[in-house]
């Protein structure tokens, strides 16, 4: 069984999204440390300390609550012990998912407190999700992530420079984006690879 902690410091937003039985929901699953006092392992995280997330492999917390020392604070203990890493925020646009040393998902609030957050935390804890970006897009995701790579695919076609910095992005270059498509993919496609394994996604929905 994997171990989740989740760091929200402005509980009323979670009440205001999920409503009391929604956050109930929450507090019953098993696995899952929701943060009574966040302000403390903000500051701890905002000092360096990376010591309060020892045995957690998946941290989720609100990106706006740390600095830039928290940030690194985070970053270097998804690198040093392989934990994934979820940042929520009401500033980010759009969703972002990058696996390098570790996993790290970029989402807005609203996505984050959807429908399905109670049953990915079930099956992330107990290891039956099949990747982290089923908190974004359900079951669905590798459609998800086909489409996003046939569309890099198309502005490759068209000559388009994909070493050039995104800022929607952290400015993450289409260039990685497709790298790490590919990595989630698990191959590399062609235009026709593509469209057939799409195709034969949806025809299974």
């Amino acid at each position: 069984m994997r171990s989740v902690l989740f760091i929200e410091d402005r509980k009323p937003r979670q009440l205001n999204i999920l409503g009391k039985t929604g956050c109930e929901n929450l507090k019953k699953i098993e696995g899952l440390t929701l943060s009574e006092n966040p302000e403390y392992f903000i500051e701890q995280l905002n000092v360096g300390n990376s010591d309060i997330l020892a045995n957690y492999s998946l941290i989720i917390i609100h990106k706006s609550s740390i600095n830039q020392i928290g940030l690194s604070t985070l970053y270097d203990f998804g690198k040093k012990n392989k934990s994934s890493i979820v940042l929520f925020s009401g500033g980010i646009s759009s969703v972002s998912y990058i696996k390098d040393k570790f996993e790290l998902l970029q989402l807005s609030s609203l996505e984050l407190y959807s429908l399905r957050l109670i049953n990915f935390l079930k099956n992330y804890i107990d290891d039956k999700s099949d990747h982290l970006t089923e908190l974004a897009y359900g079951k669905k995701w590798k459609l998800n992530f086909l489409f996003q790579y046939r569309h890099l695919l198309f502005l490759q076609d068209q000559k388009e420079d994909l070493s050039r910095e995104d800022e929607e992005r952290n400015n993450i270059t289409k260039e990685d984006l497709m790298m790490s498509c590919e990595s989630i993919l698990g191959s590399k496609y062609s235009m026709e690879e593509v469209d057939k394994e799409i195709k034969t996604i949806i025809a299974k929905l």
